[in-house]
């Protein structure tokens, strides 16, 4: 009972923070989508021991940390991917400033002569 209790107040959370814009779906998504595969798993006790079998995994609760483990590391790819992007359009707006400013400077220099 405690587990849906965390999961409703994570997602509850989440949605509030949504709804006054304080984070942004794109980066948001892939978090509130792991965190449901993540409380389906950790509730269903029949997932966890077909998931350990597969895996063949015998302590059956490593399947939940190393599912976390994943998670973790699939969020940071996305969360870099996104920081990626933004770096690459501030680098391409300094670009066109520089552009703009130095046009500006030799526009003047041919003006004085």
């Amino acid at each position: 009972m405690i587990q849906i209790l965390i999961v409703a107040f994570i997602v509850l959370t989440t949605i509030f923070l949504l709804y006054y814009k304080l984070i942004q779906i794109d980066l948001s998504f892939p978090w509130l989508l792991s965190l449901v595969i993540l409380a389906f798993i950790g509730i269903n006790n029949n997932a966890v021991v077909k998931l350990a079998s597969i895996f063949k995994i015998y302590n059956e609760p490593l399947v939940i940390v190393f599912l976390t483990f994943f998670i973790t590391f699939g969020l940071v790819t996305v969360l870099l991917i996104g920081y990626t992007n933004i770096r690459i359009k501030q680098i391409k707006i300094i670009k066109k400033i520089a552009l703009i400013e130095l046009n500006a400077q030799v526009k003047e220099k041919y003006k004085r002569l």
